[in-house]
């Protein structure tokens, strides 16, 4: 292991500690500082080596992040089959409030994008999921263990969403995560797929048919 991945593991552990040890409340704005003070110095070279990069075709990409969703969806509702007993909890839980409020609608999206879509994938699969694939290898058995970890620890940060989120969004992120390996670490897709699937929740939530 060489001083740069030694660092780079620091820089990690300190984002899964802040992660853990920050109160609900400021945990959001602790994300996106951090991204802020990632990304910044460097420049657009190393905004490349967190998978943003050109896209081909963007249409496919956009069908391919429909897709993704889709495979996120039924991979939930099979599992929330499964475990009934988990997904008791009826309406948004801690999003109920959104039913019939535009304002609040309007923000939940926007944030949903922003700090979701962009932020939480820039984090989580951008940064802490390549770089540990970069340290440790990406070996089959390395590399899922290493989506499964951080899909952990995305599932930990939604704790206070309720047992059912917890399980949700940590299924939600072991799907992408192995979406993004599968397609050469495409952020931008993932991006897609997790901003449409905010879209989705909150609008079925502000129409009260969650």
């Amino acid at each position: 292991m060489t001083s740069s991945d030694i660092k780079t593991l620091a820089i990690c552990v300190a984002l899964v500690a802040a992660l853990a040890l920050l109160p609900d409340a400021t945990l959001y704005l602790a994300l996106i500082a951090f991204s802020v003070m990632l990304v910044l110095p460097k420049g657009r070279a190393f905004l490349k080596t967190l998978g943003f990069r050109q896209q081909d075709n963007w249409l496919k990409t956009i069908g391919l992040a429909v897709a993704g969703w889709a495979a996120v969806m039924a991979v939930q509702t099979i599992v929330a089959n499964l475990f009934p007993n988990v997904f008791l909890q009826e309406g948004g839980g801690v999003f109920a409030d959104v039913e019939g409020n535009t304002p609040l609608f309007l923000y939940s999206v926007l944030s949903g994008i922003v700090i979701g879509g962009f932020v939480e994938e820039m984090l989580f699969r951008g940064y802490l999921l390549t770089r540990l694939i970069r340290i440790f290898g990406d070996n089959k058995a390395t590399t899922f263990a290493i989506v499964l970890a951080t899909s952990l620890i995305f599932a930990f940060i939604h704790v206070y969403q309720g047992a059912a989120a917890v399980v949700l969004t940590g299924i939600f992120s072991f799907v992408v995560g192995l979406i993004f390996v599968r397609t050469n670490y495409n952020l931008w897709l993932v991006i897609l797929i997790h901003s449409l699937f905010n879209i989705v929740t909150f609008t079925t939530l502000y129409l009260g048919i969650a």
